[in-house]
């Protein structure tokens, strides 16, 4: 007993046009170009969305030449509870690209490397009261 599905094509293939087919085809090919363009505008506005997002909470940090600044201790150093956490002050010599500095001593030393800003913070000086 064969089903009467097998027998009868169905109405997929029964209303299928080659002709036709290929207008709707090439329309959607033409049609292509415009979805991309859709598809790439709503993409940079969700980019756009994401980056205002975060850009909210990025706290900025700039510091000028001959700013004094404190820096994080350094991994090397012993570390325990009592020890500082910030050590300095150190005088800004010269800006290197975005966000990163080169420090000196207060006795005119330099310090051998660049250092980020995220690793920075700005020396408050506090008055003694007599």
């Amino acid at each position: 007993m064969i089903p009467v599905e097998i027998g009868e094509p169905s109405p997929k293939i029964a209303l299928f046009k080659p002709v036709m087919n290929e207008e709707e085809l090439r329309a959607n090919l033409d049609l292509l170009q415009e979805v991309r363009e859709i598809a790439h505008i709503k993409e940079y506005a969700a980019k756009a969305r994401v980056a205002r997002k975060y850009g909210q909470k990025v706290i900025h940090r700039g510091f000028k030449v001959k700013d004094l600044v404190l820096r994080k201790t350094t991994l090397g150093a012993e570390k325990n509870k009592l020890t500082p956490k910030w050590e300095g002050p150190f005088r800004i010599t010269e800006r290197v690209g975005k966000g990163a500095y080169h420090l000196e001593h207060p006795n005119s030393r330099r310090i051998p490397h660049t250092w980020n800003a995220g690793n920075l913070r700005r020396h408050q000086f506090f008055e003694q009261v007599e």
